[in-house]
C-alpha cells in the first residue's frame, strides 16, 4: 500500500504527462508495481491519484471519490490497496499458503460456477497426452544463470521454423511461467506445456547481422531494468554459445559468441527465430526490433507440442551460457 509513488515509472510516466489536468484519477495496470500516489508529487500542473493493484489479483483498490454535485466536479479523492486472499495456490513451483494476518474472502458463487465449469471442460484436453521427456526440465538458474527449460523452448522453437530458413532461436526467460514436472513414465500433458507457456505468443523470424546479435546478448545487462546486477537472460538454442564478463565494459561483455561451433561473423546475416513479445521489443531487448524480412510462424504451445510429439526428449545439458566474471 506505497503512497511514495516510488512504483509509478516506465512507459507510464510518458502517458500521464500528456493527460489533460483535469483529470482526477488514473487506475493504472501492467505495471505489476503496486502504488497509490498523488500524482502532485510529480507534476504539480496534474495533481490528479494514480492507482495499481500490483499483480496477480492478490491487491484490489479501494478507491473513494468524494463528488460536489453543486459544483459538478471531484473534490476529494482517497485509495488504499488491500490485500485479497480467497484460498491456498500454486504459483508453478511454490506453494502459497492463506495468511492468518488478513482477511480471508470467501468464493463468490456466480463466478466461482461459471471457474468450475470451464475447469470440467478443460479437464479432457489438459490431460491429454502429447509426448514423454525422460527427466523433469526446470526453470532453476545455473551459476551462470542459464535454463534448462528456457533451452528446451528454443530448440522447439528452431524446430518449428527451421523450414522457414531459421539459424538460431532465443527464448526470453520470463516467458517460461512453470517447471516442466512430468507425470507417471515421463508422460507429458498438454496441460504441462500450457503451464509453461500460457501466452499464446506467435513465433516469428527476422533476420539480424552478427553485429546486431552481439549487441540484442549485451542488452541482457544493459536496457532498461536489465542490467548488471539484475541480468535478464535470454535462452538460446543448443547451435548458439557464447560466454559473458560483467567485469567489462557495456558492450564488451559478450565473448566467444559462436554459431555451429564457429564465431559468429559480423556482417553476415542470420535468421533468427523469437516470440512476437520479443519482436516488438519485449523485456527491454529492443534490437529486436531492427530485424528485417519478418516472417510469421505457428504459436509457441504449438510449435512446442509438436517437438514432443516427434519423439521422447531429453532435457538439455545447460552448457550454452559460460560465466567469466572473475570471482571476488
Amino acid at each position: 500500500n506505497d503512497h511514495s509513488c516510488g512504483g509509478v515509472a516506465g512507459d507510464l510516466l510518458p502517458i500521464l504527462a500528456k493527460l489533460d489536468p483535469r483529470v482526477d484519477l488514473v487506475v493504472s495496470g501492467h505495471t505489476h508495481n503496486a502504488y497509490i500516489c498523488d500524482y502532485a508529487q510529480i507534476d504539480a500542473k496534474r495533481p490528479f491519484l494514480v492507482t495499481s493493484a500490483g499483480k496477480y489479483g492478490t491487491l484490489v483498490t479501494d478507491i473513494r471519490l468524494d463528488i460536489d454535485p453543486a459544483a459538478g466536479r471531484v473534490v476529494g479523492r482517497r485509495a488504499d490497496n488491500l490485500i485479497v486472499q480467497g484460498e491456498a495456490y500454486r504459483t508453478g513451483s511454490n506453494d502459497v499458503p492463506l495468511n492468518a494476518l488478513y482477511p480471508v474472502y470467501p468464493k463468490e458463487p456466480a463466478v466461482a460456477a461459471l471457474v468450475d465449469r470451464y475447469v470440467k471442460a478443460a479437464a479432457p484436453l489438459a490431460a491429454r497426452v502429447v509426448g514423454h521427456i525422460t527427466a523433469p526440465a526446470l526453470r532453476a538458474q545455473t551459476p551462470a544463470r542459464e535454463q534448462v527449460l528456457g533451452d528446451l523452448v528454443a530448440d522447439s522453437q528452431l524446430a518449428a521454423m527451421k523450414g522457414a530458413g531459421a539459424d538460431i532461436a532465443f527464448m526470453n526467460g520470463f516467458g517460461v511461467r512453470a517447471d516442466l514436472d512430468p507425470g507417471a513414465g515421463g508422460a507429458v500433458t498438454y496441460g504441462h506445456l500450457f503451464a509453461v507457456q500460457p501466452f499464446g505468443n506467435t513465433l516469428m523470424v527476422k533476420s539480424f547481422t552478427g553485429s546486431q546479435i552481439r549487441a540484442l546478448l549485451e542488452q541482457q545487462f544493459d536496457s532498461g531494468g536489465n542490467t548488471v546486477s539484475s541480468p535478464n537472460m535470454l535462452l538460446p538454442s543448443a547451435n548458439l554459445t557464447y560466454a559473458y564478463d560483467l567485469s567489462k565494459p557495456a558492450g564488451q561483455r559478450i565473448l566467444d559468441l559462436q554459431v555451429n561451433v564457429a564465431p559468429i561473423e559480423d556482417e553476415r546475416v542470420y535468421r533468427v527465430v523469437m516470440s512476437n513479445f520479443l519482436a516488438t521489443g519485449g523485456d527491454n531487448f529492443t534490437v529486436f526490433k531492427q530485424g528485417t524480412d519478418p516472417i510469421g510462424g505457428p504459436l509457441d504451445l504449438d510449435a512446442l507440442e509438436a517437438y514432443f510429439a516427434a519423439g521422447p526428449v531429453t532435457p538439455p545439458i545447460p552448457d550454452r551460457i559460460r560465466d567469466l566474471t572473475p570471482k571476488p
